[in-house]
């Protein structure tokens, strides 16, 4: 949780420096090109920020779909650059599992889930209030086996994701939206071969709710 909530204050105190910056520039400048009215070909830094809750939904034939079973979960992403409606971002994840098979997970308390990334989307705005954003998005995943909250483990892999946001807009900076990804992650592990497929792949299609400020 500690490294969630400072990953957060720092995506809030960048955000914030960015606006501020974008404020002083126009209006120190006038024939340059609001924010809003920014032309579809110009390269611009892209400000949004979105935080939200996760529900993780492990599927498939794999330890995590079998053995584990979801808790509290969240999510953020930061805007990075946007061309011609094309976004670079990147994001943070946080999963708990509590155990619910040992003869399968191994005798601890429950799992830490992190993973960053980084995202290439595209911005389809359906009218005035509503916008669609398919994206994908590759990165690194970790997973921390815990013991009475104590990290007795550590697993590293990969992060693959694809989906979509669905925003609806509630004025000029904020939005509220539900999302849907297919996510892919591989961790290292060490076993027979006959199991390796078994303890390394997660395959999970998450659902999201969550808050857009731009």
């Amino acid at each position: 949780m500690k490294t969630f909530f400072t990953f957060l204050l720092l995506s809030i105190a960048t955000y914030n420096f960015a606006q501020e910056t974008i404020e002083t520039n126009n209006d120190t400048d006038n024939a340059v090109v609001s924010i809003g009215e920014t032309t579809m070909d110009q390269l611009h830094f892209d400000t949004v920020w979105r935080l939200y809750y996760v529900l993780p939904n492990q599927i498939g034939n794999s330890v995590y779909a079998e053995a584990y079973d979801a808790k509290f979960s969240l999510g953020t992403s930061f805007g990075l650059l946007e061309y011609s409606n094309f976004k670079l971002s990147v994001g943070f994840e946080f999963e708990q599992y509590n155990i619910t098979d040992v003869s399968k997970a191994s005798n601890f308390d429950f799992i830490s889930k992190y993973a960053f990334f980084g995202i290439v989307s595209y911005d389809f705005h359906l009218g005035d209030n509503i916008m669609v954003v398919p994206q994908i998005g590759y990165g690194s995943s970790d997973i921390h086996h815990k013991m009475r909250s104590e990290r007795v483990a550590n697993q590293g892999g990969t992060h693959f994701r694809v989906g979509c946001f669905g925003d609806y807009s509630l004025g000029n900076n904020f939005a509220f939206f539900i999302g849907i990804h297919y996510i892919n992650s591989t961790f290292d592990v060490s076993t027979n071969d006959e199991f390796k497929k078994y303890f390394e792949k997660s395959n999970q299609l998450q659902l999201t709710l969550g808050i857009k400020v731009y």
